[in-house]
């Protein structure tokens, strides 16, 4: 059983080209929840729902129509950022019913991904809501409002992490006993309280698989953050975080540089690019490689067509190449 352990402010590429691209029925999510936050008696899993939305084939909502509840409450004066769209609303419903009898919120979140037949389940990492706060420009706020905030001229001043929480058992457990974990990150602070705590450590350490992270992106506001925690904002900073739990760890091509450095770490590190506009277009095959799914049928002749036509497209540049020279 392959798991992803995802987390990030928005979903990545590579999630995307999984799920529309690949065979999942037997694929886990291990969910991050450091960006979870209650809405009027409403827990929004917003990590893993954005995810849930993404590959899922619900909705069809439309322009205003997706933040419809938002703009009703913002005339009432209520205001809550961000806001998300009906769909995930939807999602929190479906699961504060589900939990109100009984049930925990795994649970919860296994009837949901069958209710809409996702084809893989997401689960969370924790019942717990661990934080992580920044003070910008003097005011205080939550990781996600900075991070998805439109100015980019904010300073940091300070960041403060809440570490503390309880992994789920049923979370370790699929990590455990997992044939392969990659780790997949929109950026590299939100992972912070869950690879700092010792429980998922440990499950990491004695996992039956071979985990690899792809190193995220480093944005102008992720160095920041990551400057004010006193972690290096590089690369080689991420392979420290994770030092001694992982196998192998890709990182882009622009870093080469620091392969050497990061291989001190007893990892394998393998260059790619992996730059945000590349993985938009495709995915590197030495990264498809590190997780055991299947192609979807549709998938696999698309890519064979693509191939065929790049050799055929290759072959004419040639034939045009030896006629030039025969001139």
């Amino acid at each position: 059983m392959p798991v992803i352990l995802y987390g990030g402010f928005e979903v990545h590429p590579f999630l995307r080209w999984i799920v529309q691209n690949y065979i999942t029925e037997d694929l886990v999510v291990v969910a991050n929840t450091v960006h979870d936050y209650m809405f009027s008696g409403l827990r929004i899993c917003y990590e893993a729902d954005n995810l849930i939305l993404a590959a899922s084939k619900i909705g069809g909502l439309k322009g205003g129509e997706r933040y419809a509840c938002y703009s009703l409450l913002e005339k009432m004066g209520e205001s809550v950022f961000p806001p998300v769209p009906e769909e995930m609303l939807a999602f929190s419903i479906f699961r504060h019913g589900v939990l109100q009898k009984g049930a925990s919120l795994d649970e919860a979140f296994e009837r949901l991904c069958g209710s809409i037949r996702l084809g893989f389940m997401v689960i969370p990492i924790t019942e717990d809501m661990p934080s992580i706060r920044v003070k910008a420009d003097g005011k205080s706020m939550r990781l996600l409002e900075f991070l998805l905030s439109k100015e980019e001229g904010k300073r940091v001043g300070e960041a403060r992490v809440d570490w503390e929480f309880k992994p789920l058992k049923r979370a370790l457990s699929v990590m455990r006993s997992s044939e392969s974990i990659l780790i997949v990150l929109s950026d590299p602070i939100s992972i912070l309280p869950t690879i700092r705590n010792e429980d998922v450590r440990n499950t990491l350490r004695n996992c039956e698989g071979e985990i690899t992270l792809i190193c995220p992106p480093i944005s102008l506001k992720s160095r920041q953050v990551l400057n004010a925690l006193k972690i290096e904002a590089s690369p080689l900073g991420v392979a420290r975080v994770f030092e001694g739990l992982t196998d192998r760890i890709f990182i882009d091509d622009a870093y080469a540089d620091l392969k050497r450095e990061i291989s001190s770490l007893d990892v394998e590190v393998i260059t790619v690019n992996i730059s945000q506009a590349s993985l938009e277009g495709q995915i590197p095959k030495a990264i498809l490689e590190a997780i055991p799914l299947r192609r979807k049928r549709a998938a696999a002749i698309r890519g064979l067509v693509k191939t065929v036509k790049e050799e055929i497209t290759k072959a004419i540049g040639q034939e045009k190449e030896e006629e030039n020279y025969r001139r």
